[in-house]
């Protein structure tokens, strides 16, 4: 499913934008506000989708909702 998706809109003003795709492994860095897409899984059937909110040194802090249905308390992943 993923891999058919080349456009994304954005909610508040309809603006569109290209969707690009990174395998994991990339030599560059995520950016603020990229997409961090979850494949299909025994435990994730429909996929899982979060929004990189900071990127780190060593690490990125996520948003993300319904992962596992209940509220995560961190400020990190």
């Amino acid at each position: 499913m993923w891999s058919q998706i080349f456009k994304v809109q954005r909610v508040v003003d309809g603006k569109c934008f290209s969707l690009k795709q990174y395998q994991n492994g990339s030599t560059s860095p995520p950016k603020n506000e990229s997409l961090l897409i979850y494949s299909l899984g025994q435990h994730m059937p429909f996929g899982h989708v979060a929004v990189i909110v900071d990127v780190l040194n060593d690490s990125i802090r996520v948003a993300e909702q319904n992962y596992h249905a209940y509220y995560w308390s961190g400020n990190y992943s």
